[in-house]
């Protein structure tokens, strides 16, 4: 399994096939064993990178109707006219 790291951190450096136990960050590893990668990448310290890499993009949001939309000036009463409607009745 190939991943990239994404912060440095000590780490098994036989299971990643690199030459110091001090793993650098933004580094591309290939090879990696699946478990140790699975492990990684669920502490948030690599990411799968590579044809087998399963992410997928994030889906589209349908665009609101205009019934549908929220906040504007249209949807909140006038001080004024709050002010005017409140003294009539007095």
């Amino acid at each position: 399994m190939n991943i990239r790291t994404l912060w440095s951190f000590d780490g098994d450096a036989e299971k990643l096939k690199h030459d110091s136990a001090r793993i650098p960050a933004f580094k591309t590893f290939e090879g990696v064993d699946k478990d140790y990668a699975h492990l990684l990448i669920g502490s948030g310290l690599a990411e799968e990178v590579g044809a087998e890499s399963k992410q997928v993009a994030p889906k589209s949001t349908k665009p609101a109707k205009p019934e549908e939309n929220k906040g504007g000036k249209a949807d909140k009463p006038d001080a004024e006219a709050v002010a005017k409607k409140d003294g009539e009745g007095a």
